[in-house]
């Protein structure tokens, strides 16, 4: 299902306790006016108590909710906003962070190759895990696995470091027109591979994907091709049409 609207609107039209897994990627707190200069902080900590309550409300209390921030010079006070937020409604788990193949920013200073993904659930005992799908792209050595029998996994755990997986996938490209350039759909998109690798640790075939902040459609593709349900809310009709294209492809 693909809802045009507002999130925490939206959100508080469904049904409590139906999401098994909510995947969101909040907008930073200058999209709320526009500037970087002029922004008011307490309005971008109400939004994100809003929103996370609402998904609080309608996640199973099973599931888990993961949060993609990044921490960065320009984004640092918005992501101490969404953090106190969190923790106020939350139970923290863990945070992943990613890093990417490719880096951006000035050459007066490190080069900037990472983004931050926050795991969150409602009970620390009761949430979904599955042990069989928390594994990465990273191979052992043949020789290792062979010492160990047949059914060792000749994969490594996945850990909270994230180094498998690059940031626009050749099959993300094709989907955008690109004809195998890296082209985004969406300024945020995420890989397709790291938001399948969030739905196979926690959901079964047939369980229920929740977005928020619907962007390209990269949730919503990757629970169809993984066998799951989705709703997906956006607020831009042009993403809107994106995701739709992007499902039929």
């Amino acid at each position: 299902m693909i809802i045009l609207g507002n999130c925490i609107q939206e959100l508080g039209k469904l049904e409590a306790g139906i999401a098994d897994l909510i995947i969101a990627d909040p907008p930073y707190g200058n999209v709320l006016n526009n500037s970087w200069d002029r922004w008011n902080p307490d309005d971008y900590l109400t939004f994100s108590r809003q929103w996370l309550a609402e998904c609080k409300r309608v996640l199973k209390d099973t599931g888990s909710l993961y949060v993609w921030t990044s921490i960065g010079p320009k984004s640092l006070s918005s992501w101490v906003c969404l953090v106190e937020a969190m923790r106020e409604l939350y139970v923290f788990k863990d945070m992943i962070v990613w890093a990417k193949q490719r880096g951006r920013g000035n050459m007066r200073g490190w080069l900037y190759t990472r983004e931050e993904i926050f795991w969150l659930v409602k009970d620390a005992k009761s949430y979904v895990w599955n042990k069989s799908d928390q594994y990465s792209t990273h191979q052992y050595d043949p020789s290792w696995v062979k010492r160990l029998g047949r059914e060792a996994n000749p994969y490594k755990r996945a850990t909270n470091v994230w180094t498998d997986i690059d940031e626009v996938t050749i099959e993300q490209a094709k989907l955008s027109g690109g004809r195998g350039k890296r082209t985004m759909l969406h300024p945020a998109q995420k890989p397709l591979a790291a938001i399948k690798r969030l739905i196979l640790a926690h959901t079964q075939p047939g369980d229920l994907v929740l977005d928020p902040f619907g962007g390209s459609g990269t949730t919503a593709l990757a629970a169809k091709l993984t066998g799951r349900n989705h709703i997906t809310i956006e607020r831009d009709s042009t993403y809107v049409d994106i995701i739709r294209e992007r499902l039929k492809e």
